[in-house]
């Protein structure tokens, strides 16, 4: 849906019959952002709580997802979806990071 409206936006930067040079080039950098989304979504990463100051939000030892933002661990947090269903920022040192079984992460892609 996003690549859709992408390209109608592009198709309008033209008036009459012939297309201008804006409205022939392709917009790489949306193309390495929908790339990179794709990517993100298939990786998943697992973390454990190893600490919490507010257990109603962080468990301590339960297994969270992690969620793709890059810009977020440049700055040492992590995006995790916490025990209220809410996506928020913590710091790495709350976790420490797990790679599972192929068929134990197959198994908790069906449970949420």
């Amino acid at each position: 849906m996003f690549a859709w409206k992408m390209e109608a936006f592009v198709s309008l930067s033209y008036t009459g019959s012939r297309r201008t040079a804006s409205g022939e080039r392709r917009c790489e950098s949306s193309d390495f952002w929908i790339d990179s989304m794709a990517r993100q979504k298939k990786e998943r990463r697992y973390a454990i709580c190893i600490k919490s100051d507010d257990p109603d939000l962080l468990t301590p030892r339960k297994i969270y997802e992690v969620l793709p933002d890059t810009s977020a661990e440049k700055s040492n947090y992590i995006r995790i979806i916490d025990n209220e269903g809410e996506d928020y920022l913590y710091p790495i040192s709350c976790f420490a990071f797990v790679t599972l079984p192929e068929e134990v992460e197959k198994l908790l892609q069906h449970v949420s």
